[in-house]
């Protein structure tokens, strides 16, 4: 909506760079605190989780936070590629992946291998349908999890 003339306000955020070009983040409820004053959007480590060779798709969400310390839990959705088996070892070393990739306080604390993500008919991630199955609300259709 038009709050501030001249601007359409969506929810969205976006940082601008030195040379003003704009980058889009992701929506404002969807970033996720990961230590001090770090946010970072889940796009971000679905993109580092991607760049692993056993990863096909990522999706991740935040499942909660540290009361004291205020960062989130991550939980990241993965599938993952035809010549990799989804294990304990692969579990740690993709989390181990994440953590080197992008830093200490990005921390994801669970993975689910899944054989597919939920997605729209025109391809867009559905975040918000693993969010609500991981909290037990309506929306949250059963994901045929192998883990």
């Amino acid at each position: 909506y038009f709050r501030v003339k001249g601007w359409f306000l969506t929810g969205d955020i976006a940082i601008m760079d030195d040379d003003g070009y704009y980058y889009h983040q992701g929506r404002n409820d969807d970033l996720i605190k990961a230590g001090g004053d770090k946010v970072i959007g889940p796009y971000e480590i679905e993109q580092v989780l991607c760049m692993h060779p056993a990863v096909e798709e990522a999706a991740v969400i935040s499942t909660g936070s540290e009361p004291d310390e205020g960062l989130s839990f991550l939980k990241a959705f993965i599938t993952v590629n035809r010549r990799y088996t989804p294990s304990a070892r692969l579990n740690h070393e993709i989390k181990a992946f994440v953590k080197a990739s992008l830093s200490n306080d990005i921390v994801i604390k669970e993975i689910s291998f899944l054989k597919n993500l939920p997605k729209t008919r025109s391809g867009k991630l559905l975040r918000r349908v693993l969010r609500a199955g991981e909290l037990g609300l309506p929306g949250g259709e059963a994901l045929d999890m192998q883990e």
